[in-house]
């Protein structure tokens, strides 16, 4: 799983707060007793990115936020499908942020179906879902529909370049 750089965690780390750094530190734990990671530093780096991504934006939904849950979707993604975790993470806060998904797992979950449905064009895929998140919004249509629909077009070689399958959803707004 790629990390940003160190410096860039210690960046991360110096703006949570007490209590948040005390959840980074139990969710890491947890997951690193329950076999996941590579060491328990590197969970309490995931922990912290996805804090800092996503803890936030999650919470303003419901009043929740699974920091473990997110941390273990977050790995999981990205050692299964060899996928950026900041990436991933980033995607994640888009859906968020343009009201596609609820909360970080549901997040997590569409872009698993994605990565399902569009194998080595994966990555491209996963831009072109961050890139055109709010153009789904703007259409009303949900996230794990809209994900769905780029995916399909993708799977289904719709149109020469992956990125037109998220162009067509701005050409239906413009018009």
């Amino acid at each position: 799983s790629q990390l940003p750089p160190a410096d860039v965690i210690r960046q991360i780390r110096t703006t949570l707060t007490d209590q948040e750094i005390a959840q980074v530190g139990e969710a890491a734990g947890e997951l690193y007793q329950q076999g996941f990671g590579e060491s328990l530093g590197q969970l309490k780096d995931v922990a912290a990115l996805i804090t800092d991504e996503l803890g936030d934006v999650d919470a303003a939904i419901d009043g929740t936020f699974n920091l473990e849950e997110a941390t273990k979707s977050a790995l999981t993604l990205s050692e299964v499908f060899e996928v950026d975790l900041t990436d991933a993470v980033n995607a994640v806060g888009k859906l968020l942020s343009s009201g596609l998904v609820d909360s970080s797992e549901e997040g997590f979950a569409a872009i698993f179906d994605l990565a399902q449905l569009t194998g080595s064009q994966f990555e491209e895929a996963l831009e072109v879902v961050t890139e055109f998140s709010t153009s789904l919004a703007s259409l009303g249509i949900d996230g794990a529909q809209g994900i769905d629909l780029i995916g399909q077009a993708i799977e289904m070689q719709l149109f020469e370049q992956v990125d037109q399958a998220g162009e067509v959803f701005s050409e239906f707004i413009e018009i």
